[in-house]
């Protein structure tokens, strides 16, 4: 149970000043040492160069940057992702490098604070030392690591996701901030899958109509762009990102492109994901009723991520809020497994052994005993294991709401 200490709690305005000073601090130290790596700000560099083609009306989808580790980078996103970057063209590369890198670190404290508010810390003195903890820690993990290196979106993306489902958000609204957030990357439509499973039909149904608005405002302002990927199949084509097959992709389409020898997951990948969609939020809807909210959350998550046609690394945020909410689990129990498990987990995340071990990004020529060695000390086995073992272990596991005393406010 959360410490009763709630003596010289700090108020929010006094919590986000030392969240926006770590995040400060960090990026002071983070931005030199990154800036030599070689795909420093490769997806931001994209970003900036989508906003400024949006004022001079090139054809977004035909534009090839070059950085200084890739050439002919395509943009991939949906329009109104275009539109959201469109401030970036105000900045000057440099600046907004540095900008961004720090309103990165900023949302993961604010990620980190949202994460333990919704599994169940109570004191916001106590949340905050965590949250200074976190902002040091995380970005040592692969994800969050890869995201402040390449300059990507996904921390906001969870983010956004989080909030929809914290008590910050008024009822009213629930589901909006998922629906923009499915708007600029497609993979938080999952969520809307999750509210309907757990009876929140409202919030699915705003959450539909705020990315059907993200729709709406992408073809008022790129009405050419729009139409030839909403409606003319560019949206289908997960070749214009790269080569599926790719270690690095860590899916199930990639792992059987991988299997197949392939570039491209065989034809039957759609019905066998569409199977574990439905598997991964009937457990997401157990969880939920078990009063795990946020465990069905992450279920539902990491469930998208195993069936989308492309996971990167950078992709996997969650496991920030995976890490914080068992981070609170080992705090509350008197067993020691779960104080393994939290430490299993984030050596797991610190480092990609699968990476390692893959001589290449692609990997056609690897024998079959390989490709096994990859994918079980991949993201998809932790991810497979955890939900496949679901029934033994969640229900020992305390929910916040079973404990008295417990506020769950932010």
């Amino acid at each position: 149970m959360d410490p009763a200490g709630t003596a010289r709690n700090p108020t929010l305005w006094q919590a986000g000043v030392v969240i926006a000073l770590a995040a400060l601090t960090m990026t002071a130290l983070a931005v030199p040492v990154l800036r030599g790596a070689p795909l420093w700000m490769a997806d931001f560099q994209v970003y900036h160069e989508v906003a400024r083609a949006v004022f001079d009306g090139v054809p977004l989808y035909e534009l090839q940057v070059d950085t200084a580790a890739l050439t002919g980078v395509a943009f991939t996103y949906p329009p109104f992702a275009a539109v959201m970057f469109t401030p970036l063209s105000w900045l000057p590369a440099g600046l907004g490098e540095v900008l961004w890198t720090y309103t990165c670190l900023l949302s993961l404290g604010v990620l980190l604070w949202v994460s333990l508010g919704l599994a169940g810390v109570k004191a916001r003195n106590r949340r905050l030392r965590l949250v200074a903890l976190g902002t040091v820690v995380a970005p040592l993990l692969t994800p969050v690591l890869m995201n402040l290196m390449l300059g990507q979106v996904n921390i906001f993306i969870v983010l956004l996701v989080l909030l929809d489902f914290s008590p910050l958000m008024p009822a009213r609204w629930r589901g909006l901030l998922i629906g923009i957030a499915a708007g600029v990357k497609l993979t938080p439509l999952i969520f809307v899958g999750y509210l309907l499973c757990t009876g929140r039909r409202m919030s699915a149904l705003r959450a539909t109509a705020a990315f059907a608005g993200t729709i709406a405002v992408g073809f008022l302002v790129l009405p050419r762009e729009s139409g030839a990927y909403w409606l003319q199949g560019l949206i289908l084509d997960t070749g214009r990102v790269t080569d599926i097959s790719a270690v690095v992709n860590q899916s199930l389409p990639g792992l059987f492109a991988r299997l197949a020898g392939t570039t491209t997951a065989p034809g039957w990948w759609l019905p066998v994901c569409l199977v574990v969609v439905l598997l991964g939020l009937l457990a997401a809807r157990w969880a939920h009723g078990l009063g795990h909210d946020l465990a069905g959350v992450l279920v539902a998550a990491f469930t998208g991520l195993a069936v989308a046609p492309i996971s990167w690394p950078h992709h996997a945020i969650w496991i920030v809020p995976v890490l914080a909410w068992l981070s609170v689990v080992t705090w509350r129990t008197k067993s020691t497994v779960p104080k393994f498990v939290l430490a299993g987990v984030t050596l797991w995340w610190l480092v990609p052994v699968y990476w390692l071990l893959a001589p290449d990004r692609a990997t056609p020529d690897l024998a079959p005993g390989d490709h096994l060695v990859i994918a079980l000390t991949g993201y998809l086995a932790v991810t497979a294991l955890a939900v496949a073992l679901l029934p033994v272990w969640l229900p020992r596991v305390q929910t916040a709401a079973s404990e008295p005393g417990v506020n769950r406010s932010m």
